[in-house]
Protein backbone atom coordinates (compact mmCIF):
# COMPACT_ATOMS: atom_id res chain seq x y z
CA UNK A 1 0.00 0.00 0.00
CA UNK A 2 0.96 3.50 -0.73
CA UNK A 3 0.74 6.26 1.28
CA UNK A 4 -0.52 9.63 0.06
CA UNK A 5 -2.24 12.73 1.37
CA UNK A 6 -4.48 15.80 -0.51
CA UNK A 7 -2.40 19.18 -1.30
CA UNK A 8 -4.25 22.02 -2.36
CA UNK A 9 -3.83 22.37 -6.29
CA UNK A 10 -3.34 25.88 -6.50
CA UNK A 11 -0.08 25.30 -4.05
CA UNK A 12 1.77 24.42 -7.38
CA UNK A 13 0.16 27.72 -8.90
CA UNK A 14 2.04 31.32 -8.66
CA UNK A 15 -1.25 32.28 -7.94
CA UNK A 16 -1.94 30.85 -4.39
CA UNK A 17 -4.82 30.95 -1.94
CA UNK A 18 -3.96 32.07 2.22
CA UNK A 19 -4.20 28.91 3.28
CA UNK A 20 -1.99 27.86 0.28
CA UNK A 21 0.29 30.27 1.63
CA UNK A 22 -0.05 29.21 4.59
CA UNK A 23 0.79 25.44 4.38
CA UNK A 24 3.84 26.53 2.71
CA UNK A 25 5.30 28.71 5.17
CA UNK A 26 4.89 26.42 7.78
CA UNK A 27 7.04 24.36 6.28
CA UNK A 28 9.56 26.52 5.33
CA UNK A 29 8.56 27.41 1.76
CA UNK A 30 6.95 25.20 -1.48
CA UNK A 31 9.89 23.37 -1.68
CA UNK A 32 10.90 22.47 1.21
CA UNK A 33 7.28 21.17 1.59
CA UNK A 34 7.20 18.88 -0.86
CA UNK A 35 10.93 17.74 0.17
CA UNK A 36 9.59 17.13 3.30
CA UNK A 37 6.34 15.03 2.08
CA UNK A 38 8.55 13.01 0.00
CA UNK A 39 10.60 11.43 2.47
CA UNK A 40 7.44 11.11 3.95
CA UNK A 41 4.82 10.11 1.52
CA UNK A 42 4.88 8.01 -1.98
CA UNK A 43 1.74 10.59 -3.67
CA UNK A 44 0.31 13.67 -3.63
CA UNK A 45 -3.47 13.74 -4.88
CA UNK A 46 -4.40 17.62 -6.36
CA UNK A 47 -7.52 18.94 -4.31
CA UNK A 48 -9.31 19.97 -6.42
CA UNK A 49 -9.23 19.83 -10.16
CA UNK A 50 -12.19 21.88 -10.85
CA UNK A 51 -14.09 21.83 -14.75
CA UNK A 52 -11.96 24.32 -16.63
CA UNK A 53 -8.66 24.30 -15.20
CA UNK A 54 -5.88 24.52 -17.32
CA UNK A 55 -4.42 21.32 -18.78
CA UNK A 56 -0.88 23.44 -18.70
CA UNK A 57 -1.42 23.95 -15.09
CA UNK A 58 -2.50 20.43 -14.53
CA UNK A 59 0.43 19.45 -16.50
CA UNK A 60 2.58 21.56 -14.53
CA UNK A 61 1.09 20.46 -10.99
CA UNK A 62 1.86 16.81 -12.18
CA UNK A 63 5.64 17.46 -13.39
CA UNK A 64 6.56 19.17 -9.92
CA UNK A 65 5.37 16.17 -7.58
CA UNK A 66 7.06 14.07 -10.48
CA UNK A 67 10.26 16.36 -9.78
CA UNK A 68 10.65 15.35 -6.06
CA UNK A 69 9.69 11.74 -6.57
CA UNK A 70 6.14 11.97 -5.80
CA UNK A 71 3.13 10.03 -7.45
CA UNK A 72 0.13 11.69 -8.10
CA UNK A 73 -3.75 11.22 -7.79
CA UNK A 74 -6.13 13.64 -8.41
CA UNK A 75 -9.86 14.79 -6.78
CA UNK A 76 -11.39 15.76 -9.94
CA UNK A 77 -14.92 17.31 -10.38
CA UNK A 78 -18.21 16.12 -12.33
CA UNK A 79 -20.14 18.59 -11.11
CA UNK A 80 -21.09 20.93 -13.73
CA UNK A 81 -19.54 19.12 -16.53
CA UNK A 82 -21.84 19.27 -19.13
CA UNK A 83 -20.29 16.26 -20.79
CA UNK A 84 -17.56 13.34 -20.57
CA UNK A 85 -15.06 15.51 -23.11
CA UNK A 86 -15.94 18.63 -20.78
CA UNK A 87 -14.71 16.93 -17.55
CA UNK A 88 -11.49 14.92 -19.01
CA UNK A 89 -10.76 18.53 -20.98
CA UNK A 90 -8.09 19.75 -18.07
CA UNK A 91 -6.10 16.15 -18.39
CA UNK A 92 -5.87 15.63 -21.86
CA UNK A 93 -2.01 17.16 -22.11
CA UNK A 94 -1.46 14.61 -18.96
CA UNK A 95 -3.03 12.13 -20.23
CA UNK A 96 0.13 12.90 -23.24
CA UNK A 97 2.92 12.41 -21.16
CA UNK A 98 4.44 9.25 -19.43
CA UNK A 99 4.62 10.62 -16.05
CA UNK A 100 2.59 7.66 -14.45
CA UNK A 101 1.12 4.39 -15.48
CA UNK A 102 -2.59 5.47 -15.30
CA UNK A 103 -4.24 8.15 -13.35
CA UNK A 104 -6.71 7.41 -10.57
CA UNK A 105 -9.07 10.49 -10.33
CA UNK A 106 -11.29 10.74 -7.29
CA UNK A 107 -14.84 12.55 -8.18
CA UNK A 108 -18.30 13.09 -5.59
CA UNK A 109 -21.91 12.03 -6.84
CA UNK A 110 -24.41 14.26 -8.55
CA UNK A 111 -27.99 15.07 -6.76
CA UNK A 112 -29.31 11.49 -7.37
CA UNK A 113 -28.08 8.00 -8.63
CA UNK A 114 -29.67 8.03 -11.69
CA UNK A 115 -27.86 11.29 -13.13
CA UNK A 116 -24.60 10.25 -11.31
CA UNK A 117 -24.45 6.76 -12.98
CA UNK A 118 -25.37 8.17 -16.53
CA UNK A 119 -22.61 10.70 -16.11
CA UNK A 120 -20.01 8.09 -14.70
CA UNK A 121 -21.70 5.48 -17.61
CA UNK A 122 -20.86 8.25 -20.52
CA UNK A 123 -17.59 9.38 -19.10
CA UNK A 124 -15.62 5.57 -18.82
CA UNK A 125 -17.21 4.61 -22.26
CA UNK A 126 -15.23 7.75 -23.45
CA UNK A 127 -12.15 7.58 -21.64
CA UNK A 128 -12.37 3.63 -23.01
CA UNK A 129 -12.81 4.53 -26.51
CA UNK A 130 -10.03 7.48 -26.12
CA UNK A 131 -7.49 5.16 -24.66
CA UNK A 132 -7.03 7.86 -21.51
CA UNK A 133 -4.51 6.29 -19.13
CA UNK A 134 -7.18 6.47 -16.44
CA UNK A 135 -9.32 5.08 -13.76
CA UNK A 136 -12.15 6.96 -11.70
CA UNK A 137 -13.39 6.48 -8.17
CA UNK A 138 -16.68 7.69 -6.95
CA UNK A 139 -16.65 9.03 -3.61
CA UNK A 140 -19.60 8.56 -0.67
CA UNK A 141 -20.71 12.00 1.13
CA UNK A 142 -21.94 13.40 4.28
CA UNK A 143 -25.21 13.64 4.76
CA UNK A 144 -26.11 17.25 4.48
CA UNK A 145 -28.36 18.19 2.47
CA UNK A 146 -31.78 16.55 0.77
CA UNK A 147 -29.84 15.13 -2.55
CA UNK A 148 -27.11 13.47 0.12
CA UNK A 149 -28.60 10.32 0.86
CA UNK A 150 -27.39 9.39 -2.93
CA UNK A 151 -23.84 9.49 -2.29
CA UNK A 152 -23.66 7.44 0.90
CA UNK A 153 -21.79 4.38 0.94
CA UNK A 154 -25.08 1.83 -0.23
CA UNK A 155 -26.12 4.60 -2.79
CA UNK A 156 -22.46 4.96 -4.35
CA UNK A 157 -22.37 0.60 -3.87
CA UNK A 158 -25.22 0.60 -6.32
CA UNK A 159 -24.14 3.05 -8.74
CA UNK A 160 -20.68 1.89 -9.44
CA UNK A 161 -22.35 -1.65 -9.79
CA UNK A 162 -25.03 -0.08 -12.72
CA UNK A 163 -22.08 1.57 -14.46
CA UNK A 164 -20.31 -1.48 -14.60
CA UNK A 165 -17.09 -0.31 -16.28
CA UNK A 166 -13.54 -1.48 -15.78
CA UNK A 167 -12.45 1.79 -14.85
CA UNK A 168 -15.32 2.77 -12.30
CA UNK A 169 -14.81 2.13 -8.37
CA UNK A 170 -15.24 3.12 -5.12
CA UNK A 171 -13.50 5.89 -2.68
CA UNK A 172 -13.89 5.13 0.97
CA UNK A 173 -14.12 8.32 2.88
CA UNK A 174 -13.17 7.56 6.71
CA UNK A 175 -14.40 10.57 7.65
CA UNK A 176 -17.87 11.09 5.70
CA UNK A 177 -19.25 7.56 6.87
CA UNK A 178 -18.44 8.32 10.49
CA UNK A 179 -19.60 11.64 10.94
CA UNK A 180 -22.86 10.20 9.18
CA UNK A 181 -23.15 7.25 12.02
CA UNK A 182 -22.55 9.40 14.58
CA UNK A 183 -24.77 12.25 13.70
CA UNK A 184 -27.83 9.71 12.36
CA UNK A 185 -27.05 6.68 13.84
CA UNK A 186 -25.29 3.33 12.90
CA UNK A 187 -27.82 2.44 10.04
CA UNK A 188 -27.90 5.15 8.07
CA UNK A 189 -24.49 4.97 6.42
CA UNK A 190 -23.88 1.01 6.40
CA UNK A 191 -20.40 0.11 4.16
CA UNK A 192 -21.73 -3.04 2.38
CA UNK A 193 -18.92 -5.77 1.44
CA UNK A 194 -19.10 -5.03 -2.14
CA UNK A 195 -18.06 -1.31 -1.61
CA UNK A 196 -15.11 -2.17 0.14
CA UNK A 197 -14.14 -5.01 -1.99
CA UNK A 198 -14.18 -2.17 -4.86
CA UNK A 199 -12.56 0.50 -3.13
CA UNK A 200 -9.48 1.64 -5.00
CA UNK A 201 -9.05 4.73 -3.49
CA UNK A 202 -9.60 6.43 0.16
CA UNK A 203 -9.92 10.00 1.88
CA UNK A 204 -8.90 9.28 5.85
CA UNK A 205 -9.60 11.95 8.36
CA UNK A 206 -10.69 12.70 11.75
CA UNK A 207 -13.90 13.64 12.78
CA UNK A 208 -13.11 16.14 16.06
CA UNK A 209 -16.46 18.31 17.36
CA UNK A 210 -18.68 17.30 14.74
CA UNK A 211 -16.31 18.47 12.13
CA UNK A 212 -14.46 16.12 9.44
CA UNK A 213 -10.89 16.67 7.81
CA UNK A 214 -9.54 17.05 10.88
CA UNK A 215 -5.82 15.64 12.03
CA UNK A 216 -6.00 11.86 12.37
CA UNK A 217 -4.40 12.64 15.96
CA UNK A 218 -7.30 14.10 17.61
CA UNK A 219 -10.59 12.89 17.37
CA UNK A 220 -12.03 10.10 16.00
CA UNK A 221 -11.52 8.36 12.95
CA UNK A 222 -12.16 4.39 12.93
CA UNK A 223 -9.13 3.42 11.79
CA UNK A 224 -8.45 0.17 13.09
CA UNK A 225 -11.93 -1.14 11.75
CA UNK A 226 -11.74 0.73 8.36
CA UNK A 227 -8.53 -0.15 7.50
CA UNK A 228 -8.66 -4.34 8.74
CA UNK A 229 -11.96 -4.15 6.32
CA UNK A 230 -10.22 -2.85 3.67
CA UNK A 231 -6.62 -5.16 4.27
CA UNK A 232 -9.12 -8.37 4.81
CA UNK A 233 -10.29 -7.88 0.83
CA UNK A 234 -6.94 -7.24 -0.52
CA UNK A 235 -7.09 -3.33 -0.84
CA UNK A 236 -3.47 -2.31 -1.81
CA UNK A 237 -4.25 1.07 -3.21
CA UNK A 238 -3.23 4.47 -1.75
CA UNK A 239 -3.98 5.60 1.77
CA UNK A 240 -4.70 9.03 1.35
CA UNK A 241 -5.05 11.84 4.14
CA UNK A 242 -7.35 14.92 3.22
CA UNK A 243 -6.41 17.03 5.75
CA UNK A 244 -8.55 20.71 5.14
CA UNK A 245 -5.52 23.41 7.24
CA UNK A 246 -8.05 26.29 6.83
CA UNK A 247 -10.45 23.82 9.47
CA UNK A 248 -7.65 23.51 12.13
CA UNK A 249 -5.20 26.06 11.72
CA UNK A 250 -6.05 27.97 14.18
CA UNK A 251 -5.71 25.32 16.68
CA UNK A 252 -2.90 23.06 15.75
CA UNK A 253 0.29 23.96 13.70
CA UNK A 254 0.23 23.09 10.12
CA UNK A 255 3.43 20.98 9.71
CA UNK A 256 2.93 18.99 13.01
CA UNK A 257 -0.58 18.41 11.86
CA UNK A 258 0.41 16.76 8.42
CA UNK A 259 3.62 14.92 9.65
CA UNK A 260 1.96 13.60 12.84
CA UNK A 261 -1.46 12.35 11.06
CA UNK A 262 1.19 10.77 8.06
CA UNK A 263 3.19 8.77 11.06
CA UNK A 264 -0.17 7.69 12.66
CA UNK A 265 -1.59 6.25 9.70
CA UNK A 266 1.86 4.90 8.95
CA UNK A 267 1.66 3.09 12.52
CA UNK A 268 -1.91 1.85 12.49
CA UNK A 269 -1.15 0.03 9.05
CA UNK A 270 2.06 -1.27 10.61
CA UNK A 271 -0.12 -2.66 13.44
CA UNK A 272 -2.96 -3.65 11.60
CA UNK A 273 -1.01 -5.76 9.37
CA UNK A 274 0.73 -7.18 12.71
CA UNK A 275 -2.79 -7.89 14.05
CA UNK A 276 -4.26 -9.61 10.84
CA UNK A 277 -1.40 -11.71 10.18
CA UNK A 278 -0.76 -12.77 13.63
CA UNK A 279 -3.97 -13.94 14.72
CA UNK A 280 -4.03 -16.89 12.34
CA UNK A 281 -0.27 -17.50 13.24
CA UNK A 282 -1.26 -17.14 16.93
CA UNK A 283 -4.39 -19.75 16.76
CA UNK A 284 -2.34 -22.17 14.59
CA UNK A 285 0.99 -21.84 16.25
CA UNK A 286 0.47 -21.09 19.78
CA UNK A 287 0.88 -25.03 20.87
CA UNK A 288 3.49 -25.07 18.75
CA UNK A 289 5.11 -22.40 20.29
CA UNK A 290 3.96 -23.72 24.21
CA UNK A 291 5.43 -27.24 23.47
CA UNK A 292 8.73 -25.67 22.30
CA UNK A 293 8.80 -23.60 25.81
CA UNK A 294 8.26 -26.54 27.48
CA UNK A 295 11.17 -28.93 25.73
CA UNK A 296 13.49 -25.96 26.92
CA UNK A 297 12.27 -25.83 30.25
CA UNK A 298 12.60 -29.66 31.01
CA UNK A 299 16.22 -29.43 29.44
CA UNK A 300 17.37 -26.30 31.35
CA UNK A 301 18.78 -25.69 34.32
CA UNK A 302 18.19 -22.10 34.36
CA UNK A 303 16.35 -20.23 31.89
CA UNK A 304 13.00 -18.70 30.90
CA UNK A 305 10.35 -18.59 28.16
CA UNK A 306 7.23 -16.75 27.22
CA UNK A 307 3.34 -18.54 26.29
CA UNK A 308 2.10 -15.58 26.19
CA UNK A 309 2.39 -11.55 25.37
CA UNK A 310 3.54 -11.23 29.42
CA UNK A 311 3.09 -14.89 30.17
CA UNK A 312 6.65 -16.20 31.50
CA UNK A 313 7.46 -19.69 32.80
CA UNK A 314 11.20 -19.80 34.85
CA UNK A 315 13.54 -22.77 35.43
CA UNK A 316 15.43 -22.30 38.79
CA UNK A 317 17.48 -25.45 38.77
CA UNK A 318 15.16 -28.08 39.89
CA UNK A 319 12.32 -25.12 40.84
CA UNK A 320 9.68 -24.10 38.23
CA UNK A 321 7.68 -21.00 38.26
CA UNK A 322 4.88 -19.25 36.01
CA UNK A 323 4.15 -15.33 36.03
CA UNK A 324 0.94 -13.63 35.16
CA UNK A 325 -0.34 -16.93 33.39
CA UNK A 326 -4.04 -16.18 31.89
CA UNK A 327 -5.51 -17.51 28.41
CA UNK A 328 -8.53 -14.71 28.82
CA UNK A 329 -9.69 -13.87 25.31
CA UNK A 330 -6.69 -15.46 23.37
CA UNK A 331 -7.80 -16.47 19.74
CA UNK A 332 -8.52 -20.31 19.86
CA UNK A 333 -7.71 -21.26 22.86
CA UNK A 334 -9.70 -23.82 24.19
CA UNK A 335 -7.56 -26.75 23.52
CA UNK A 336 -4.72 -24.90 24.60
CA UNK A 337 -6.44 -23.92 28.28
CA UNK A 338 -6.25 -27.68 28.46
CA UNK A 339 -2.86 -28.11 27.73
CA UNK A 340 -1.50 -25.36 30.38
CA UNK A 341 -3.84 -26.63 32.73
CA UNK A 342 -1.78 -30.11 32.59
CA UNK A 343 1.69 -28.03 31.96
CA UNK A 344 1.69 -26.01 35.06
CA UNK A 345 0.44 -29.39 37.51
CA UNK A 346 4.49 -30.25 38.51
CA UNK A 347 4.95 -26.58 38.75
CA UNK A 348 6.13 -25.26 42.55
CA UNK A 349 4.53 -21.75 42.25
CA UNK A 350 2.69 -19.16 40.33
CA UNK A 351 3.28 -15.42 40.74
CA UNK A 352 0.46 -12.82 39.56
CA UNK A 353 1.31 -9.23 39.65
CA UNK A 354 -2.06 -7.14 39.03
CA UNK A 355 -5.21 -8.35 38.04
CA UNK A 356 -5.92 -7.05 34.37
CA UNK A 357 -6.73 -9.87 32.28
CA UNK A 358 -4.13 -10.41 30.55
CA UNK A 359 -1.92 -11.03 33.47
CA UNK A 360 -4.69 -12.66 35.86
CA UNK A 361 -6.54 -16.01 35.27
CA UNK A 362 -9.03 -17.12 38.45
CA UNK A 363 -10.26 -19.97 36.57
CA UNK A 364 -6.63 -21.06 36.06
CA UNK A 365 -5.67 -20.30 39.42
CA UNK A 366 -8.37 -22.17 40.83
CA UNK A 367 -8.10 -25.43 38.91
CA UNK A 368 -4.27 -25.45 40.07
CA UNK A 369 -3.31 -28.26 42.36
CA UNK A 370 -2.35 -27.52 46.15
CA UNK A 371 0.98 -28.87 45.25
CA UNK A 372 1.53 -25.10 43.18
CA UNK A 373 1.93 -22.12 45.69
CA UNK A 374 0.20 -19.14 44.50
CA UNK A 375 2.20 -15.48 45.35
CA UNK A 376 -0.94 -13.41 45.21
CA UNK A 377 -1.04 -9.75 45.92
CA UNK A 378 -3.08 -8.56 49.15
CA UNK A 379 -5.44 -6.35 46.58
CA UNK A 380 -6.73 -9.64 44.98
CA UNK A 381 -9.13 -12.54 46.54
CA UNK A 382 -8.78 -16.24 44.79
CA UNK A 383 -9.95 -19.49 44.78
CA UNK A 384 -6.43 -20.84 44.63
CA UNK A 385 -5.76 -24.11 46.97
CA UNK A 386 -2.95 -22.77 48.22
CA UNK A 387 -2.04 -19.11 48.10
CA UNK A 388 0.71 -16.58 49.62
CA UNK A 389 -0.08 -12.93 49.93
CA UNK A 390 2.48 -11.15 48.41
CA UNK A 391 3.14 -7.12 49.69
CA UNK A 392 5.96 -4.26 48.64
CA UNK A 393 8.79 -5.48 50.33
CA UNK A 394 7.75 -8.94 50.73
CA UNK A 395 10.78 -11.82 50.58
CA UNK A 396 10.56 -15.05 49.74
CA UNK A 397 12.69 -18.15 49.07
CA UNK A 398 12.09 -20.93 46.12
CA UNK A 399 14.52 -23.14 46.07
CA UNK A 400 17.93 -21.15 45.95
CA UNK A 401 16.13 -18.03 44.47
CA UNK A 402 15.59 -15.16 46.58
CA UNK A 403 12.44 -13.55 45.40
CA UNK A 404 11.59 -9.60 46.70
CA UNK A 405 8.45 -7.84 45.82
CA UNK A 406 7.93 -4.15 44.94
CA UNK A 407 5.78 -1.70 44.28
CA UNK A 408 5.53 -1.27 40.37
CA UNK A 409 3.51 1.70 39.10
CA UNK A 410 0.89 1.01 36.62
CA UNK A 411 -0.94 3.95 36.88
CA UNK A 412 -1.59 7.46 35.93
CA UNK A 413 -2.93 10.24 36.88
CA UNK A 414 -6.22 9.01 38.84
CA UNK A 415 -6.45 5.59 36.85
CA UNK A 416 -4.56 3.52 39.77
CA UNK A 417 -3.86 0.19 39.08
CA UNK A 418 -2.30 -1.59 42.01
CA UNK A 419 0.45 -4.16 41.19
CA UNK A 420 3.71 -4.98 42.42
CA UNK A 421 6.71 -6.21 40.48
CA UNK A 422 9.76 -8.73 41.64
CA UNK A 423 13.24 -9.09 41.55
CA UNK A 424 14.97 -12.71 41.26
CA UNK A 425 18.45 -13.16 42.99
CA UNK A 426 19.43 -16.32 41.61
CA UNK A 427 22.96 -17.44 40.79
CA UNK A 428 24.76 -14.67 41.60
CA UNK A 429 22.88 -12.20 39.69
CA UNK A 430 19.92 -10.38 39.70
CA UNK A 431 16.79 -10.78 37.48
CA UNK A 432 13.98 -7.46 37.48
CA UNK A 433 10.70 -7.56 36.31
CA UNK A 434 8.86 -4.34 37.00
CA UNK A 435 5.74 -5.64 34.79
CA UNK A 436 3.07 -3.42 33.11
CA UNK A 437 4.73 0.13 34.40
CA UNK A 438 3.16 3.40 33.03
CA UNK A 439 4.79 5.97 35.19
CA UNK A 440 8.14 5.96 34.82
CA UNK A 441 9.83 8.78 36.84
CA UNK A 442 8.62 7.10 39.96
CA UNK A 443 11.55 5.85 42.09
CA UNK A 444 12.26 2.30 41.63
CA UNK A 445 14.09 -0.15 44.63
CA UNK A 446 18.27 -0.09 43.20
CA UNK A 447 19.16 -3.58 42.92
CA UNK A 448 22.95 -4.83 42.38
CA UNK A 449 24.42 -7.04 39.46
CA UNK A 450 21.23 -7.03 37.31
CA UNK A 451 21.97 -9.05 34.56
CA UNK A 452 18.54 -9.17 32.74
CA UNK A 453 15.95 -6.71 32.90
CA UNK A 454 12.24 -7.87 31.48
CA UNK A 455 10.53 -4.59 30.63
CA UNK A 456 6.97 -3.69 29.05
CA UNK A 457 7.14 -0.85 27.16
CA UNK A 458 4.61 1.93 26.64
CA UNK A 459 4.34 5.34 25.35
CA UNK A 460 0.86 5.82 25.75
CA UNK A 461 -0.49 6.07 22.79
CA UNK A 462 0.73 3.08 20.85
CA UNK A 463 0.12 4.81 17.26
CA UNK A 464 2.31 8.07 18.48
CA UNK A 465 5.90 7.44 17.38
CA UNK A 466 6.31 11.65 16.30
CA UNK A 467 6.93 13.41 19.15
CA UNK A 468 5.97 10.88 22.00
CA UNK A 469 7.33 12.19 25.25
CA UNK A 470 6.85 8.88 26.53
CA UNK A 471 9.85 6.87 24.49
CA UNK A 472 12.94 9.00 26.24
CA UNK A 473 11.24 8.17 29.73
CA UNK A 474 10.92 4.73 29.04
CA UNK A 475 14.68 4.86 28.15
CA UNK A 476 15.77 6.60 31.27
CA UNK A 477 13.43 4.29 33.30
CA UNK A 478 15.63 1.37 31.73
CA UNK A 479 18.95 3.01 32.10
CA UNK A 480 18.29 3.61 35.91
CA UNK A 481 18.29 -0.73 36.82
CA UNK A 482 21.73 -0.09 35.11
CA UNK A 483 21.27 -3.96 33.42
CA UNK A 484 23.60 -5.96 31.39
CA UNK A 485 20.03 -6.91 29.26
CA UNK A 486 17.04 -5.69 28.63
CA UNK A 487 14.16 -8.13 27.28
CA UNK A 488 11.02 -6.30 26.29
CA UNK A 489 8.17 -8.70 26.33
CA UNK A 490 4.43 -7.72 26.13
CA UNK A 491 4.54 -7.12 22.32
CA UNK A 492 1.96 -8.23 19.60
CA UNK A 493 -0.71 -9.37 21.96
CA UNK A 494 -3.57 -9.77 19.47
CA UNK A 495 -6.54 -9.57 21.69
CA UNK A 496 -5.33 -5.50 21.90
CA UNK A 497 -7.15 -2.57 19.63
CA UNK A 498 -4.29 -1.23 17.35
CA UNK A 499 -4.06 1.98 19.59
CA UNK A 500 -3.01 -0.36 22.49
CA UNK A 501 -0.93 -2.62 21.15
CA UNK A 502 2.98 -2.41 21.32
CA UNK A 503 4.40 -4.14 18.45
CA UNK A 504 8.49 -4.53 16.42
CA UNK A 505 7.97 -0.78 15.68
CA UNK A 506 8.09 0.03 19.51
CA UNK A 507 11.27 -2.05 20.04
CA UNK A 508 13.02 -0.35 16.81
CA UNK A 509 12.26 3.20 18.15
CA UNK A 510 13.94 2.65 21.35
CA UNK A 511 16.85 -0.44 21.12
CA UNK A 512 19.51 1.84 19.55
CA UNK A 513 19.13 3.47 22.93
CA UNK A 514 19.10 0.72 25.30
CA UNK A 515 22.47 -1.75 26.62
CA UNK A 516 22.04 -5.19 24.83
CA UNK A 517 18.21 -4.64 23.81
CA UNK A 518 16.21 -7.98 22.56
CA UNK A 519 12.88 -8.43 21.93
CA UNK A 520 11.04 -11.54 23.86
CA UNK A 521 7.93 -12.87 21.97
CA UNK A 522 5.36 -15.47 21.94
CA UNK A 523 7.47 -19.46 22.18
CA UNK A 524 10.93 -17.83 22.87
CA UNK A 525 13.48 -19.37 25.40
CA UNK A 526 16.33 -17.76 26.82
CA UNK A 527 19.42 -19.26 28.95
CA UNK A 528 20.69 -17.13 31.83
Amino acid sequence: MKIGCSLPFDIFSDDMKEISKKICDCFGGKENLLKTLAKELDTVELRAVRNGASEDDVYTAVSICKKYGLGVTIHGDIRGAGSAEEFFAPYLKLFKSDFQEFYNITVHTLHYKEETAEFLEKACVYAIEKNYPVRITLENERLKNEFSVNGICTAVDEIVKKVNSPILFTCFDFGHQLSNIRKFGEDEDVVPDDFLSMARHTHIHSLTDGTTHYPITVGETLLDKNLKDLINRGYDEVLNLELEAQRFDDKFDIKDAFLNSIATLKAAVYQVKVTTENIPEFTVNYEKNLNRVMENLEKSSFGIGLIGPAAYVIKLGDKKIAVDISMRKLPGNEGSTTLIKEFLKDFDAMIVTHKHYDHYDEELLSSLPESVTGYIPDFIETEMKNKVTTFSGFKTKIGDAEIEFFESHHSRATNIVPEYGFAIKYNGGTYVFPTDVRTYTKEYPKFENVKVLFAHLWFFQALNLYDNPYIEQFEDFVKRFGAEKVCIAHLNDVRRPIDQMWSDMHFDAVKGNLNNAQMFTLGDWIEL
